[in-house]
């Protein structure tokens, strides 16, 4: 499984969860993240915490979507954002009612997943910066962004520097 870390404090989720992470907070999602990632370790020990009374509920290891990268434990002011417009970025809301910050992601729900922001990462960055002439190192950066502006506003197109389906489409991508 390929991971991402979604913030400076050591926080992962897999790379498809990390990219509608990434352009959730570019929409204005405040940040925060409580838990993502977690290793087998890590969840057993969240287990036997909780099986002593001394932590949160938490799944056994191998039942829990933290695991694989896809859930994250939010703060009350992210967890509202993600509540009212998260399902569309595909991040499902209150999954276990003894945990109301936890959300998990949904690949087939994500309408975004087509959008490359600052922040992106991967196979469809890399095509979309050889498109444009730019280092190709499958990273979104601030380069990566100025080239999108530039190619948009050279095309008619709303220069954003978001490479969304009518920029992709006009790149032939």
């Amino acid at each position: 499984m390929k991971t991402t870390r979604i913030d400076d404090d050591e926080h992962w989720l897999a790379s498809g969860a990390a990219a509608s992470y990434a352009r959730m907070r570019a929409a204005g999602c405040p940040d925060g993240v409580t838990s993502a990632g977690r290793t087998h370790a890590e969840q057993q020990a969240l287990r036997d915490k909780f099986l002593a009374h001394k932590g949160a509920f938490a799944l056994p290891p191998g039942h829990s979507q933290h695991e694989l990268g896809l859930a994250l434990d939010l703060p009350k002011p992210a967890r509202g954002w993600v509540r009212r417009n998260g399902a569309s970025h595909g991040w499902v809301k209150d999954v276990n009612p003894k945990e109301n910050w936890h959300m998990e992601y949904r690949k087939a729900a994500d309408t975004h997943r087509d959008v490359l922001i600052q922040g992106s990462r991967g196979a469809a960055v890399k095509a979309l910066q050889k498109k444009l002439g730019v280092t190709v190192d499958g990273i979104f950066g601030p380069k990566t962004k100025a080239a999108v502006i530039a190619y948009q506003k050279n095309h008619g197109l709303e220069a954003d520097g978001i490479a969304g389906p009518i920029t992709r489409k006009s790149l032939g991508i």
